[in-house]
């Protein structure tokens, strides 16, 4: 690959995520009900009765994926938690590997910043699409680091959200199919996690969380707001409903 094209690569990368985050409040951290307890880890494993069947027939039927399904309500969640139409957190992809018979290639993991508008009056598909389209262009776009487009904008880790990569079809990006993975807390400094996955044939929520900032009783709540989030999804026209 030549210099002048790595520059072409990077510069595309950079202008697209300045667009993205421009005029974006970085701080999207929601209020925790947790004051001066010493820093500590916790984590939560939750089994809903969601079940995956209903979603997979309804991101077919609506030519949606299940991953921009998931992240999609994810983003509704934060929103309301925050009190903001406007959304950003972190989720981090896997390339996945392209196995020959004589080498495993391992592609690397891409962490990127996920911005979402709430309007109200918008189809709960359309912002599935949205949310789709923007996954599959940061992926593309991932000539400029993480690292970088964090500096530069001033975002933290804080709020990761993840679905789990065996769980959901995998997408093709530049011929190289990518794939959703956790990834934990104490690795990427998040100071809340959630993960979904798929255990037999129902969602399972899992993740790690600051117990000096949210209670277990907090961290069910959220993941219950998430579980009817789930299912308003599948029935509701748009997102105001």
């Amino acid at each position: 690959m030549s210099n002048t094209y790595e520059k072409e690569e990077y510069g595309r990368a950079k202008a697209y995520f300045d667009n993205l985050l421009a005029d974006t409040e970085p701080d999207m951290l929601p209020e925790g009900d947790v004051n001066n307890e010493p820093a500590s880890a916790g984590s939560f494993l939750i089994p809903s009765d969601s079940v995956d069947a209903e979603i997979g027939d309804f991101c077919e039927k609506n030519s949606l994926t299940k991953t921009a399904f998931f992240h999609a309500v994810f983003a509704f969640v934060l929103g309301k938690y925050n009190l903001s139409e406007n959304v950003l957190y972190i989720t981090a992809c896997s390339g996945g590997s392209d196995t020959g018979p004589e080498r495993t290639v391992t592609v690397p993991d891409k962490t990127f910043p996920v911005v979402c508008h709430l309007d109200g009056e918008q189809t709960i598909t359309a912002f599935v699409r949205d949310v789709d389209r923007q996954l599959t262009d940061s992926m593309d776009n991932d000539a400029c680091s993480f690292e970088e487009i964090a500096r530069e904008h001033q975002i933290a880790p804080d709020v990761v959200f993840t679905c789990q990569g065996g769980a959901f079809p995998l997408k093709v990006t530049d011929g190289e199919p990518s794939e959703e993975r956790p990834s934990a807390s104490d690795a990427t400094g998040a100071l809340l996690h959630i993960d979904i996955s798929e255990q037999d044939g129902r969602l399972l929520f899992s993740g790690e969380y600051r117990k000096d900032r949210y209670s277990e009783d907090y961290i069910n709540r959220m993941v219950a707001c998430l579980q009817q989030a789930v299912r308003e999804f599948l029935t509701k026209p748009v997102l105001k409903d």
